[in-house]
């Protein structure tokens, strides 16, 4: 017996029904119609709710996007609080988004937009190109060079890896700034844990008696930019935590390629 395929037909079934398609050695065997129906008391009791002061009603469901906004409209639930194919834990991350957009503020708002801005992975790239060849790193030519070979390949691998995974971003509320395409995973996340992490580790080794503060600063910097995608609900948290994970392994690449540089240099020095 061949291999069971399955498939959604949206010409074949009416707005309020989702259909299985069996299929078995490449020939359809027959269509399985379903409908969850609504119960009769259901539209009153959302219509009430979104009286009550404070409280936005929100739909989720792992049905497909025809299905779920024709029941939606059924309940008078309005369309950009309609979120489809959610899967358990799709679901569990879009209600902490939400929770998120309720800590919004117009002050909020400006501080997490210029927070958000601090790791721009452009602004990132061209300031650690900057730094490279900035006089300041003239007797520094290895820690220089890495630094921006660090900004480059991170840019680089995060377009490489948008386009591969091609994942949309969340669309719960309206954006307050511009986004792309593509979230994951995040660039802002990825770029901002390379260059400050490389940077923080730099001074860290430079100014060694200041180190903790050197790496706390660095560590809430990193964190505070990741959290601003999240609070801006540009990003999903595993687009964030992606970005962080995929950064931190070229990170490290780029500290050993350093050690390595200068414990050569040293023995050619002796």
């Amino acid at each position: 017996m061949g291999a069971i395929a399955f498939y959604v037909p949206v010409a074949l079934i009416p707005k309020r029904y989702s259909a299985i398609d069996i299929a078995s050695n490449g020939q359809l065997q027959g269509i399985i119609k379903y409908s969850d129906l609504l119960h009769p008391e259901s539209r009153e009791v959302i219509t009430a709710l979104s009286t009550v002061e404070g409280v936005e009603i929100h739909m989720l469901t792992g049905d497909n996007k025809r299905t779920a906004t024709a029941v939606a409209a059924g309940l008078g639930i309005l369309p950009m609080h309609t979120h489809a194919e959610a899967f358990p834990e799709q679901k569990a991350t879009v209600v902490r988004l939400l929770l998120i957009q309720k800590l919004h503020t117009p002050l909020l708002n400006r501080i997490m937009v210029s927070i958000t801005f601090l790791g721009n992975p452009l602004v990132m790239l061209i300031s650690s190109l900057g730094l490279a060849i900035s006089p300041l790193y003239y007797n520094r030519r290895w820690q220089a060079t890495i630094l921006g070979i660090a900004g480059v390949g991170a840019t680089l691998l995060n377009c490489l890896m948008k386009i591969l995974f091609s994942r949309a971003q969340p669309a719960l509320w309206k954006h307050i700034i511009n986004v792309g395409q593509h979230s994951f995973p995040s660039g802002h996340a990825m770029v901002s844990i390379v260059i400050y992490g490389f940077t923080g580790y730099i001074l860290a080794k430079q100014f060694p008696e200041w180190r903790f503060w050197i790496y706390g600063l660095t560590i809430i910097l990193i964190a505070a930019v990741g959290f601003s995608r999240l609070y801006l609900g540009v990003h999903w948290l595993t687009d964030v935590t992606a970005g962080y994970a995929a950064g931190l392994v070229w990170l490290i690449t780029c500290i050993l390629s350093l050690e390595s540089q200068q414990k050569y240099g040293s023995l050619q020095a002796g």
